[in-house]
């Protein structure tokens, strides 16, 4: 697979094994410190998962992705996110959810993110990116995969 990200060698390895396994988890957590492309690579991530070329570009619009965050993420938005998996995927595997800055989730909203985390459609995959984890109920934190710069 050939990546347009630099770096994340590991992660990318990790992502290319479980693909090739199919053994994708439902829930991830991308940490790390601002700035290091999380929600890039979560992007590109999003292209051989749907079954794609590798390029960011291209998934804007697809039906399959839903892209929350950079605000604070509210109940309304949850409800979204949560109608949206309830749906069976249009073209591809999975529907997939990147949620950045999940760590400025309202109280309201990470409890039915929660909801969402315990029991999760089979065709879905939730992608978390934050700086700070530690601000994330630690009941949600505990449901996924956390994968940061160091992973291995």
């Amino acid at each position: 697979m050939t990546w347009q990200t630099f770096g994340f060698e590991n992660i990318k390895k990790y992502f290319e094994k479980a693909l090739a396994d199919d053994s994708l988890e439902h829930a991830y957590l991308f940490s790390g410190q601002e700035m290091i492309g999380k929600r890039t690579f979560a992007l590109e991530l999003a292209g051989p998962i749907q079954g794609s070329p590798v390029n960011r570009a291209a998934l804007y619009g697809e039906p399959d992705l839903l892209m929350l965050g950079s605000e604070s993420v509210g109940i309304d938005e949850i409800r979204k996110l949560k109608k949206f998996l309830s749906l069976k995927p249009y073209a591809s595997k999975y529907k997939i959810v990147i949620i950045d800055d999940a760590h400025q989730m309202g109280a309201e909203a990470a409890n039915a993110m929660l909801k969402v985390l315990e029991e999760p459609p089979a065709h879905s995959l939730i992608i978390l990116i934050s700086a700070n984890p530690q601000a994330l109920l630690p009941t949600i934190y505990s449901r996924c995969v956390e994968i940061g710069p160091y992973s291995k």
